[in-house]
């Protein structure tokens, strides 16, 4: 059988797939007949091709080799990961594992889900008269506790959809949202058995908390499943839209904190950098889903997030470097400090109060100009609960750093929601004294804010 023919029975495939009379999901040729299962009875649409001695089964990847093009707008590139491939331990503890995978039952599922959208395609990105989509995680923090023999996990995670210019290599746009995922395994599981459990919650249709998505004025969004949630994500992209500026987070300072120690025990040389960019994207996320009515572009963190590392069945290149246009207003965040006390314990439980507080700066890049420089912080409490048998808290600096990052991402929200606006009224004045410094950063920051609504509004 020649390529031309199979060319055929794809093109026709595609064309039912799109008027949503079939599910593609494999295809196979035998006895001169290309068999197109259907999604409702699973029964055969026959299309006659040539005749061939043997049966040949493919999946919807193989296709790809076939470098066939369609003229659509959006290429589908399946699922990436953006940053320096050394920070994936620490930036993509779990999802990197299933990115490596390169699971195409998992992106033929989703790619099934986005089959109705007008402008995506599925093919090799040579055509440059196109955009490039990628379905990701920004970053991903996990929590791992050791509960009298069974293991208590919870990850955070930023699912983003990402759009390049094929030809340029251009950044165009990016949709973040939030999820959290809670469940629990035995104390004996080694790592890759966690793993599957992730996985099997993650990809396997269950529904799953989501919130603050940039997609919705709604502060939460319902709970859906991850496809739901990218074909959201995907949806809310409007390639033409218009932004009054864009903002960058260009500088993260780890200061004295906890985090300092955190690096000072690892043995990787590269982990002071991994936390900073994880430190950057979280505030990138919190204030771009903080944006929707405000039309302030957020642009990915430094250089290190310029590699975008897509599945190697989509690019003849697994490592793709996107150019970042010139930030017109920059943030230089500072952890000044980091608190963990014990305010309260019974036999069972010790509640703890974790802080963090921040240095917050705006700037103009080229010239310095301070638009806002201003002190804040924020308080956690936390219920850590003690093992029976030795009545010991189990909790450790990983999972210290995982509450700092959980105090630091609330900070950064109500930073965003509070201040990054036109105008600030008595609620916003309200909460904004509750996250000051002290009462001296409050006068500052209420008086600042006048300088951000001349700058950006």
């Amino acid at each position: 059988m020649t390529s031309e023919e199979i060319t055929v029975c794809f093109i026709q495939g595609l064309d039912l797939v799109k008027k949503g009379s079939i599910f593609w999901h494999s295809s196979s040729f035998d006895n001169s007949v290309c068999k197109l299962y259907d999604v409702g009875v699973q029964d055969t649409k026959k299309i006659n091709v040539a005749n061939i001695g043997k049966i040949l089964v493919f999946n919807l990847f193989f296709i790809l080799n076939f470098e066939i093009l369609f003229s659509k707008d959006t290429i589908y590139s399946g699922f990436s990961l953006q940053g320096n491939y050394s920070f994936n331990e620490i930036n993509f503890p779990l999802y990197s594992k299933f990115f490596e995978e390169n699971d195409v039952n998992i992106n033929s599922k989703l790619f099934e889900q986005l089959s109705d959208k007008p402008n995506l395609t599925y093919q090799m990105s040579k055509n440059n008269d196109a955009y490039v989509v990628s379905f990701g995680m920004l970053t991903e923090d996990i929590s791992i506790m050791e509960i009298n023999k069974k293991l208590k996990i919870e990850t955070v995670l930023i699912p983003q959809v990402f759009i390049i210019d094929n030809k340029t290599k251009n950044f165009i746009k990016s949709n973040y949202a939030w999820i959290v995922m809670k469940f629990m395994g035995n104390s004996n599981n080694e790592k890759n058995n966690i793993y599957s459990i992730y996985k099997s919650k993650l990809f396997g249709g269950e529904k799953l908390l989501t919130y603050k998505g940039r997609c919705s004025n709604e502060r939460n969004l319902p709970n859906l499943n991850i496809y739901d949630l990218y074909e959201l994500l995907y949806d809310c992209i409007q390639t033409d839209e218009v932004y009054k500026f864009n903002l960058q987070i260009r500088n993260v300072d780890l200061g004295e904190s906890d985090y300092k120690k955190y690096i000072n025990f690892s043995k990787n040389s590269e982990t002071a950098d991994a936390i900073k960019y994880k430190i950057a994207n979280i505030a990138n996320a919190a204030i771009s889903s903080l944006t929707y009515k405000d039309q302030i572009l957020m642009l990915p963190y430094s250089q290190e997030q310029s590699i975008f590392n897509i599945q190697n069945q989509f690019s003849d290149v697994r490592n793709l470097n996107m150019n970042i246009p010139e930030p017109d207003f920059v943030i230089d965040l500072k952890i000044k400090g980091t608190l963990k006390k014990l305010v309260k314990e019974d036999e069972d439980e010790g509640i703890f109060m974790y802080g963090l507080g921040i240095n917050f700066k705006i700037l103009e890049p080229l010239s310095e100009t301070i638009i806002f420089d201003d002190d804040f912080k924020y308080f956690l409490k936390v219920e850590l609960p003690k093992d029976l048998a030795s009545g010991n808290f189990n909790s450790s600096l990983d999972n210290d750093i995982y509450i700092y990052n959980r105090v630091y991402s609330d900070l950064i929200d109500k930073i965003a929601t509070h201040l990054l606006k036109k105008k600030i009224d008595q609620s916003d004045k309200n909460e904004l004294k509750k996250i000051a410094n002290n009462s001296d950063s409050y006068k500052s920051i209420v008086k600042n804010h006048k300088k951000i609504a001349e700058k950006f509004f």
